[in-house]
């Protein structure tokens, strides 16, 4: 499952944000990134499900990861 087919609000595995980040960033910079996206509050983690706690955001990365379009990221 994608994350643009999540419902805001509803929790997700890891790999559906992770494995998109993976295919166009390597595994490496992908999961380095997702690491980031939990640290800045940009995901957040409740066991082994994860979510995106500002319905903003989520709407953001549904934007970016479907398909995945972005200009530069720093890791």
């Amino acid at each position: 499952m994608s994350i643009a087919e999540i419902q805001d609000g509803n929790p997700f595995r890891k790999e559906s944000v992770e494995s998109a980040l993976n295919e166009k960033f390597g595994i490496p910079n992908g999961t380095k990134l997702f690491q980031k996206f939990v640290k800045e509050g940009i995901l957040a983690k409740d066991g082994y499900l994860y979510s995106v706690p500002i319905p903003s955001m989520h709407q953001w990365m549904k934007s970016e990861l479907q398909p995945i379009i972005f200009t530069t990221i720093e890791f």
